[in-house]
């Protein structure tokens, strides 16, 4: 939450529901599937500050750009991690400047 500007200042409750709602949204707009898991969750922590962690599975459909031609193609597989973390971090956004408007 740091790179947000909002470490330390939610409860886990808070950040509980606003991961909810990013899960939530993640799986409306992309199809994403957010498994439950130790490798997902969210949290605090005194080391690290406030944690969003998600782990998702990507429709590769989402995965793909447009050429100069206006052809859609699939991104080379090392830019998918860079990709998905663009989408997540826009739902972010998106969600907390709702909530923390």
């Amino acid at each position: 939450m740091s790179d947000f500007g909002l470490d330390g200042i939610m409860d886990n409750i808070e950040l509980f529901r606003i991961y909810t709602k990013i899960c939530e949204r993640l799986s409306q707009d992309y199809g994403m599937y957010i498994l439950s898991s130790a490798y997902g969750y969210c949290g605090k922590d005194n080391d690290k500050g406030d944690i969003l962690k998600f782990n998702i599975l990507v429709h590769p459909k989402f995965l793909t750009y447009i050429d100069q031609h206006g052809q859609s193609h699939m991104l080379p597989k090392n830019k998918h991690r860079a990709k998905v973390f663009e989408l997540v971090r826009d739902t972010v956004m998106k969600i907390l400047q709702k909530t923390h408007a």
